[in-house]
Formats: C-alpha cells, sequence, structure tokens
C-alpha cells in the first residue's frame, strides 16, 4: 500500500487503533439494534476498560419499492438512520453524525421466504450502518 499513499485504517500505529476494544456500545435494546452492536463490536472489539462511550439512536422505515401488474407488492426496501455519538470516559464529546443507508429484499416467495428475506435484509442494514458509524468515528477521533 505505501506506493499508493494510503494506509490501513486498522493496525498498529493506524489511525482506528485508538478504537480497538476501547469504546462502549449503547444500542437500542431491539433485535435490530441487537445487530447493530454486535457488527460494530465485529470491526473495533468489544470495549475491555472502555476510553469512549458510543451512544446510538436508530430508526428504521419499510416501504414498497415494487408492486406487480395484477398490484401484489413483489419487493420491499427498508431505509435505516443511526444518529450517534461517541462521548470520552471524562464527558466530552468526540464526534457525533448521523448515517443512513437502505437495503430491500424480495416478497414473491412464500410467507415464511417473505419473513427470512426480511430478516436477512433487516441484519445486512445493520451492518451496512454499523460501517458507516465506524468510519465516521474513525474520522471523528482523528480530527
Amino acid at each position: 500500500m505505501p506506493a499508493c499513499g494510503f494506509t490501513p485504517a486498522f493496525g498498529p500505529r493506524r489511525s482506528a487503533e485508538g478504537l480497538r476494544n476501547q469504546v462502549h456500545v449503547i444500542a437500542p435494546d431491539t433485535v435490530t439494534g441487537f445487530a447493530l452492536r454486535t457488527a460494530i463490536e465485529d470491526q473495533i472489539g468489544r470495549a475491555t476498560s472502555p476510553v469512549y462511550t458510543l451512544t446510538l439512536t436508530q430508526r428504521e422505515a419499510r416501504n414498497v419499492a415494487a408492486v406487480s401488474a395484477v398490484g401484489d407488492t413483489t419487493r420491499f426496501d427498508i431505509r435505516g438512520a443511526v444518529d450517534w455519538v461517541l462521548g470520552s470516559e471524562s464527558g466530552g464529546q468526540v464526534g457525533a453524525g448521523t448515517v443512513r443507508t437502505f437495503t430491500s429484499y424480495s416478497a414473491t416467495g412464500s410467507t415464511v421466504a417473505t419473513q427470512a428475506a426480511e430478516a436477512d435484509a433487516r441484519n445486512r442494514l445493520a451492518r451496512s450502518l454499523a460501517d458507516l458509524v465506524v468510519a465516521d468515528m474513525i474520522l471523528a477521533i482523528n480530527e
């Protein structure tokens, strides 16, 4: 990577190393909140000696994305947003922001298949939102 001028965010002396195992994540007490917290902890580790506290507020909405010629819904979008605040254990705010993204799923199969597709879409949404939050936190601690 030296030739391109970029360095990895994670690793010794890298921009994100200050987050590794140092962020206590407070997420909504919901299935999606659990998936969001888990996805963030998968990237930066679970806090062993927290230096920061990350507070998350998550919103989502399901919308019809496609309808067949006979009026049946064949696809749904789930739009999600997370407001995040990264605070230091000493009480100061290190960074804050809002991230947004969406995912979709097919509703053309059986009821069970549609429910499984929706659950998978919500997990993908949580992972995508977590990626965006972690990227923003890396920027916040390096400003």
